[in-house]
């Protein structure tokens, strides 16, 4: 008898939005301690009304607290993140960052998201645009 091969699911932290635009990373500690979920939410919809607010197309990645610890994060923010952690406890959660700059520790206030997401923007106008070669300008 052969049994049915399941077909591969999509990853929950697959990252939405163009691959070119600033990147929202949500940290949650849902994995760890579930009702974190309800600040995850919260933080994600104040994420998506500063992206409507500011029309900056960013990606949104959702990161479990896992991943951000063995590496998702760059290893400043993850060391900071783990002395707030045993500072004042589960609280930190959700982090977010927008291109690798920490937004918040908890549920971020949307200037603080709508102003990093205008950095972020205003940044990748300013970046030199590649050489059609490839070669440094």
């Amino acid at each position: 008898m052969r049994l049915p091969i399941p077909r591969r699911q999509q990853p929950e932290h697959e990252p939405d939005g163009p691959t070119n635009a600033p990147t929202v990373v949500i940290v949650s500690g849902a994995c760890c301690f579930p009702p974190l979920r309800t600040l995850d939410e919260q933080a994600r919809r104040i994420v998506e009304a500063a992206i409507a607010t500011t029309g900056v197309p960013a990606r949104i990645v959702p990161m479990s607290s896992s991943q951000a610890y063995y590496g998702g994060l760059p290893k400043a923010i993850a060391e900071e993140g783990r002395r707030k952690k045993e500072e004042i406890g589960i609280a930190i959660f959700p982090v977010v960052l927008v291109n690798s700059e920490l937004v918040s520790y908890g549920v971020p206030s949307p200037d603080a998201v709508v102003d990093a997401l205008r950095r972020a923007a205003s940044a990748a106008c300013a970046a030199p645009a590649p050489s059609p070669t490839g070669a440094p300008r």
